[in-house]
């Protein structure tokens, strides 16, 4: 996902996506530059809110271990 975009920009192509496989397995990978506690981050931000309530929404699974290492660490989190 693009940083810059509005993350419904986003939700709309991973909606189609899913429209498009429907009644089949699929799995899919993603930076979706939000912030989320469900996904062992210290805070959800109104980015992180909207992709989690589409997950819920669309009955989708988050596969996240909680790790000490992480994939990307800086000063902003």
């Amino acid at each position: 996902m693009d940083y810059n975009e509005e993350i419904d920009n986003n939700l709309k192509k991973i909606e189609s996506i899913l429209q498009f496989t429907k009644g089949e397995k699929l799995i899919m990978a993603t930076d979706s530059y939000s912030r989320l506690t469900t996904w062992n981050d210290k805070i959800t931000n109104p980015k992180g809110k909207k992709l989690e309530e589409f997950v819920a929404s669309n009955h989708l699974h988050v596969i996240n271990e909680d790790n000490e290492r992480t994939t990307f660490q800086s000063k902003r989190g």
